[in-house]
């Protein structure tokens, strides 16, 4: 219902657990269940909500990931193998409705992508990134750009820094261009244009998510819509 998805390593603190399904929600959010501790999960936020692993103030470490379509993910591994895909199931009143579950008026901006470091968090709406092509949101340990890619119907954040400086982006003629140097980077790659040699930004793990539950999540974080 939240819209979210993570990728989580299954060990804490060396040990492997499994995770499962326990049955509840969280403000709408699926709460995993480990057999091995005995604890409760958030599947958001993988931080332990009940049980040994939350008196231990344990919490699951993110594994990189991207949720994209499929036919960007092709263009991007081409010699992917696909064991199984089953039909999917539309969720489109996340879409389509101005009214979500918690009656809040989002029609347009209800879907985004977020961002989280060292306790600063920011989210970008899917709207919001369709319009400008490129969003960069201040934060205090990274320097994110939010990219739509419009062939694909999808989007990317990478980290705006090269070298440690941050380049200030737009999206002009379909390449991010540096404000500065205009320095050109692929925006489905993150590879630099034009110099066989250059520079590749660096992709940043986001999870995708209905803003507001979101926002009940990371009360102290930031959304641009």
């Amino acid at each position: 219902m939240t819209f979210t998805s993570v990728v989580y390593a299954r060990s804490v603190k060396g040990k492997a657990i499994r995770l499962g399904v326990s049955g509840r929600l969280l403000d709408f959010n699926l709460v995993m269940w480990d057999p091995e501790t005995d604890s409760l999960w958030s599947q958001m936020t993988g931080k332990a909500l009940y049980g040994p692993a939350k008196k231990k103030g344990l919490a699951l470490d993110v594994m990189p990931s991207l949720f994209v379509s499929f036919s960007m993910w092709k263009a991007l591994h081409p010699n992917t193998d696909v064991l199984d895909l089953p039909p999917v199931r539309s969720k489109g009143w996340h879409f389509t409705t101005k009214t979500l579950v918690k009656g809040k008026n989002r029609y347009g901006d209800a879907l985004g992508l977020a961002v989280e470091s060292g306790g600063d968090a920011v989210a970008v709406s899917y709207e919001a990134m369709r319009g400008q092509g490129a969003v960069q949101p201040p934060m205090k340990h990274l320097a994110p750009v939010f990219v739509w890619i419009p062939k694909y119907s999808s989007a990317v954040v990478y980290d705006a820094r090269i070298e440690g400086k941050p380049l200030h982006f737009a999206m002009k003629e379909g390449l991010l261009v540096d404000a500065s140097s205009g320095r050109k980077f692929d925006p489905l790659t993150g590879k630099e244009v034009g110099k066989p040699q250059g520079a590749v930004l660096a992709r940043l793990n986001a999870m995708p998510a209905v803003l507001d539950f979101w926002k009940d999540a990371h009360p102290s974080g930031r959304v641009v819509r």
